[in-house]
């Protein structure tokens, strides 16, 4: 399955909407560990790895003709991600983040919306972030996944802007060096905050 997803910041209003009208399909901790070679390889390709309650996921970023919404080929599975990183194991590679996910998972209609508190161990880190999802499989489906989303956010006043995800926003604060380098990376233009 190929993800479609929206970062914004919600509404009060709509906060209130979803409690009251969405079906709460989820809630959960999860424990987030971003990881890299040392030369940065992966994020500077736009590519995530990460530990997620010691399961490992690969994102790969799907490429499209627009990008308002951002979309990604998940893998879950261990021997393939080592195949597509051309590993024999994951021993060697970096931390680069260690985030705390409090996250509520709704439903409305074929939409999924995270509303997701995010902390970090041994620093003061704090960041609200809501994502709006839509799985589609293939990618000729993007367009029509990034419009039902930006109409879902627009019948909901929520505002179209850029929103950094958690790790852009936790290197911001912590680990400012990254944060450069993403900055400058073409892959990353128009999709970072100030």
């Amino acid at each position: 399955m190929i993800e479609v997803e929206k970062k914004c910041r919600p509404t009060e209003q709509f906060l209130d909407f979803l409690n009251n009208n969405a079906q709460k399909t989820n809630e959960c901790i999860f424990y987030d560990i971003c990881l890299d070679f040392d030369d940065l390889r992966l994020i500077k390709n736009d590519i995530w790895l990460r530990k997620r309650n010691e399961k490992y996921e690969l994102k790969i970023p799907v490429i499209s003709s627009s990008k308002k919404s951002d979309i990604y080929e998940e893998i879950e599975d261990d021997k393939k991600i080592l195949t597509k990183l051309n590993l024999n194991n994951f021993d060697n590679l970096m931390e680069l983040s260690n985030l705390i996910t409090h996250r509520k998972r709704f439903r409305i209609g074929n939409l999924h919306i995270d509303l997701d508190k995010i902390t970090s161990p041994k620093t003061n880190f704090m960041y609200k972030i809501m994502e709006i999802e839509l799985m589609i499989e293939f990618p000729e489906q993007y367009e029509y996944a990034q419009q039902e989303i930006i109409k879902f956010m627009q019948k909901h006043h929520i505002k179209d802007e850029i929103v950094n995800g958690k790790f852009v926003e936790f290197v911001k604060e912590y680990r400012y060096e990254i944060y450069e380098i993403l900055q400058k990376n073409p892959h990353y233009k128009n999709r970072i905050a100030a």
